[in-house]
């Protein structure tokens, strides 16, 4: 991935190769020689398939069933972009946590869309960059003022500045994009689509922002940082209940939470204070869920006789020593039977599960007071 925001858009296009030219003094980015701009996305697209079609979130979000469904008809290939982050980023900066849980919640709702409306199976969901957020204010040193983009070395008169301006072909507060031979001070040089260009490419160090007019620097995205550069990528495949390959692989594709069982052996208490270990028999992973048990024990009659301890089952360790719970109970102060059966109950807090139940034998010669001798 390129670091500069105005080349991963393009990116995610289908091309051979990217190239850069400037275009009535704005960097215009290619793809296979065709333009990447909002505008020609689509025609992009469609040199790679005919029978693709390039669409925006809000569009289709504020049409009918039918018009939105009409426009993927008969379509190998859709494109669908969202930018409900970007957007809130330049309205506040503190907008985009918000943003973030609305972009879930959206992205959520439109592959309920493509799966129940243009019945497609297929879906890619992924980002064309991350970004940065720094919450305390930004002082002076995280800072570096463009006049570094100049060519120093040189006197400084105002034809000097006009033709360095010029050479710095375009810039945000995480990059700069120069001509070649261009030198800014204190930019980190990075290398600018592969090097097959007439541009270099530069990023601030760390978190460092370029300044610029106006808000907006706590929000920022462009440079070579993993938070800016690493993106998701989910891959997401429907698959119809009655499908051939769902049914052969349905305990593959089933997601269900991790059961949790008893480890210990011994099933005779003896003490009002006690522990047992227990094991989530599962990792969480792609189609096991984390799930919360309640643990317990009641009499033959289910009345509750213990405190209520609580497991949190979500371990995702493949070694199954490092999935073990330990809890310790507490008996409540009551006359107990050595012949009665009692029982450890492991229940699902969510209630979408059958408790286990577990027999026990509880032998405690003294666990209630019957003669009053501590009153």
């Amino acid at each position: 991935m390129c670091p500069y925001y105005n080349t991963n858009m393009a990116a995610l296009l289908p091309h051979k190769e990217l190239t850069v030219e400037v275009r009535n003094d704005i960097l215009t980015v290619l793809a296979d020689g065709q333009s990447t701009a909002s505008t020609y996305r689509d025609k992009v697209l469609k040199t790679e398939d005919s029978a693709s079609v390039v669409l925006k979130y809000n569009d289709i979000i504020a049409m009918k069933r039918a018009e939105r469904s009409a426009l993927v008809k008969g379509m190998d290939v859709v494109y669908i972009y969202h930018d409900t982050i970007d957007e809130a980023s330049h309205t506040s900066d503190t907008a985009v946590f918000a943003a973030c849980d609305k972009a879930i919640s959206e992205l959520k709702n439109l592959v309920r869309i493509i799966v129940n409306e243009f019945g497609g199976t297929n879906i890619l969901i992924t980002a064309d960059h991350g970004f940065l957020y720094t919450y305390s204010p930004l002082k002076e040193e995280d800072k570096v003022d463009k006049r570094g983009f100049f060519d120093v070395d040189v006197t400084n008169s105002d034809i000097t500045k006009k033709e360095s301006i010029k050479r710095c072909v375009e810039y945000g507060r995480r990059y700069a994009i120069m001509q070649k031979g261009v030198q800014p001070d204190y930019l980190m040089s990075v290398k600018f689509l592969g090097g097959n260009t007439e541009f270099d490419g530069f990023a601030p160090r760390e978190s460092i922002r370029i300044k610029m007019n106006g808000g907006g620097m706590n929000f920022v995205h462009g440079g070579i940082s993993l938070q800016e550069m690493v993106v998701p990528v989910i891959e997401y495949h429907y698959l119809r209940n009655d499908s051939m390959e769902y049914k052969r692989n349905k305990q593959k594709y089933d997601t269900k939470p991790v059961t949790v069982n008893l480890l210990s052996a011994n099933r005779k208490i003896s003490n009002m204070i006690f522990s047992l270990n227990f094991y989530q028999k599962d990792a969480v992973s792609t189609n096991r869920e984390a799930a919360t048990y309640q643990v317990y024990f009641t009499d033959e009659d289910g009345k509750q006789i213990s405190d209520i301890q609580k497991i949190i089952a979500d371990k995702t360790s493949d070694n199954g020593a490092e999935r073990t719970f330990r809890c310790q109970f507490n008996l409540k102060s009551l006359k107990y039977s050595n012949t009665a059966t009692y029982y450890l109950v492991i229940a699902d807090e969510q209630g979408l599960q059958l408790p286990q139940r577990e027999p026990f034998q509880i032998d405690i010669a003294f666990a209630v007071d019957e003669f009053d001798f501590f009153s």
